[in-house]
């Protein structure tokens, strides 16, 4: 079962990077293809392994599971997801929980560091959340983008009328590279697929399906039907570096300001047909 496992997440892996490599002119930066790649393998690979070990202890014995979970404290914690800053502990009844961390592994190069909205730079984001969790910075300081601070040109009103387009045509790029993969590894369901090949034949709704695509994507932490700031927070971080716009662009979308974004805001701002901003939720 483990050698089955990690070969199916090498594939992914690769599946993955190879998306990025193909979408990378529709940004301006590769090192953002393959920070988002990345991150969406971290987040399956945690996924998938918790799903194994969860099946495995739901089968063993009382004292099979007391055993494990006793004799390995280790594995207790590799299946109990902690947030960024947090280390995972085990209490003497054998209970995951989360604290503060004592420190961070060091960043192995600049990529690694994070930019505040007070303009501070921090070693990496696990350095900038474990200082947010022990109080050194203040609740109100978030992570605006990954890299050193720098100054950032200003964003003309030319550029922030182009961005949408290219961010739009980069969403479908992605979803079509996914949809050569198999479900299984990492690619579209079956239903995206079919979405996607309908909006192929209509180029007034070419765009619709990946734009709302990516919306279902990134709403997951809860699945609510709107974007707050922390599930926006990853795709904004990256891009904000090689795109100068997308902090004006996304600030922009919500036009409530509510600091959240529905499909309607989304799509509006994506420069989607109100006919096109409506679609089944998944």
């Amino acid at each position: 079962m483990e050698s089955k496992t990690l070969i199916l997440l090498c594939l992914v892996a690769l599946a993955i990077l190879e998306v990025a490599g193909k979408k990378k002119g529709k940004t301006k930066n590769k090192a953002v293809d393959e920070h988002l790649a990345r991150q969406a393998l971290d987040q399956l690979t945690f996924s998938r392994e918790e799903q194994i070990y969860n099946i495995a202890m739901e089968v063993a014995s009382d004292s099979t599971r007391q055993r494990a979970t006793a004799n390995d404290v280790t594995n207790v914690c590799s299946f109990y997801k902690c947030s960024e800053g947090k280390v995972c502990i085990v209490s003497e009844s054998n209970d995951p929980s989360c604290i503060c961390a004592e420190s961070c592994i060091p960043a192995e190069d600049e990529e690694s560091f994070v930019c505040s909205t007070q303009n501070v730079t921090y070693d990496s984001k696990c350095d900038f959340y474990r200082r947010k969790c022990i109080e050194e910075i203040p609740e109100s300081e978030d992570l605006h983008y990954f890299g050193e601070c720098r100054a950032l040109p200003p964003c003309a009103l030319s550029e922030l009328q182009e961005f949408p387009h290219r961010l739009r045509e980069w969403f479908s790029d992605v979803m079509i590279s996914l949809s050569n993969l198999d479900e299984h590894l990492g690619g579209l369901s079956a239903d995206d697929k079919l979405l996607l090949m309908n909006s192929r034949q209509a180029e007034r709704h070419r765009y619709a399906v990946p734009v709302q695509w990516k919306f279902r994507s990134l709403d997951r932490h809860p699945h609510d039907n709107f974007l707050s700031q922390g599930e926006l927070m990853p795709l904004r971080a990256a891009l904000i570096p090689s795109e100068h716009c997308a902090s004006v662009f996304f600030d922009m979308c919500d036009s409530n300001r509510d600091l959240l974004l529905d499909l309607h805001e989304w799509s509006t701002c994506m420069g989607l047909f109100p006919a096109d901003a409506t679609v089944e939720d998944k």
